[in-house]
């Protein structure tokens, strides 16, 4: 929290646990490293990378579309795990405030029925629809955008338990399990309409993606 006033071989770092009350000094420090963020950046995909685009610029059309910016977040993404314009290109495990392994484990099993042909995208004007209703609620990109609150987290378990499983249905291959009970309350008042989205990923609009595509 603090550090004692000489140099720093000399002095040590005071914690605190979150009252006024210091609970432990550290001496014998030789160096202090800020870990003060990070930034998002696929040197390996500089065709997706556009700094020219403002965090601000939420309605140009560069193409191909800016995966990345400004590094603080990532865009152009549905449910930040496909690219739009490209859905064989997908990322897992981008998002904050997720639970690390449950969340990025749906995400794959995701990825792999989509690109397996055995689940089903909807139209690329509806992914982009989606797109853009997400970053009007969130009031634009930056850093806050890769942050997944509980309540979102919860709603896209939701979601994917309900599209992933009656693909599964529909088209074979494995079904998602259930978290918990708790995940399933409420699942036709949540943001993100299960309903509504299966109905829409039947249509005929939606397209089946193969990695050869």
């Amino acid at each position: 929290d603090s550090f004692l006033p000489q140099p720093i071989e000399d002095s040590g770092v005071e914690l605190y646990n979150g009252t006024a009350r210091a609970i432990q000094i550290i001496y014998g420090i030789d160096s202090v490293i800020f870990g003060t963020g990070y930034r998002y950046t696929f040197p390996f995909l500089p065709q997706y990378i556009n700094s020219s685009v403002a965090t601000t610029d939420v309605n140009s059309s560069p193409h191909p579309r800016p995966i990345v910016t400004d590094g603080t977040h990532l865009r152009s993404l549905w449910l930040d795990l496909f690219y739009i314009e490209e859905p064989t290109l997908g990322f897992i495990n981008m998002n904050m405030g997720i639970q690390s392994f449950r969340y990025p484990e749906y995400e794959a099993v995701a990825l792999a029925k989509v690109w397996s042909g055995t689940a089903f995208l909807p139209s690329q004007d509806e992914l982009w629809r989606q797109h853009k209703a997400h970053v009007e609620e969130l009031g634009g990109y930056g850093k806050h955008f890769q942050f997944v609150s509980n309540e979102r987290s919860n709603e896209i378990f939701k979601f994917l338990l309900g599209w992933l499983n009656n693909a599964a249905f529909r088209y074979g291959g494995r079904t998602v399990g259930v978290l918990s009970l708790s995940l399933l309350e409420g699942v036709t008042n949540c943001r993100i309409d299960v309903r509504s989205m299966v109905s829409v990923l039947s249509k005929s609009s939606c397209l089946p993606i193969s990695v050869g595509d």
